[in-house]
């Protein structure tokens, strides 16, 4: 606490941040006023509620992330993935939907080519991915 009065940053101080951040400054002005558990699980839906909302937000602003916006509705577990039983299908479609790839629609962009010109360069068929 002595700390805090110097101006210096310590864990103290940055809970009582975070919970001002949040909406809940109350509770470390008058931390008896609410049960524990009610607090801890408001809380908890409050964190996850502000993380998925950033996370959403960084994947619609992302321009390279468009395959993995068409598959990816919502901020869960994918049910297909418990049925990929093979390790190295499950990189390869980890990579295809992360963009880790080395498909030229993604590779293009470092040649700082337009999407309509990011052709295949394997079978060279005009055909954009």
């Amino acid at each position: 606490m002595q700390d805090m009065q110097c101006n210096k940053t310590n864990w103290f101080s940055c809970v009582k941040n975070v919970l001002a951040r949040y909406g809940f400054y109350q509770v470390w002005l008058n931390p008896h006023a609410i049960s524990a558990n009610v607090f801890i699980n408001t809380f908890r839906q409050i964190l996850l509620d502000n993380y998925v909302q950033k996370w959403n937000n960084n994947v619609v602003s992302n321009n390279v992330l468009t395959l993995y916006k068409e598959l990816n509705l919502s901020f869960e577990f994918e049910p297909y993935v418990d049925k990929l039983v093979s390790r190295n299908v499950r990189s390869c479609i980890t990579k295809l939907r992360l963009c880790a790839h080395n498909l030229r629609i993604h590779t293009g962009r470092y040649d700082h080519l337009d999407r309509n010109v990011r052709y295949c360069q394997v079978c060279k068929i005009k055909c954009h991915v």
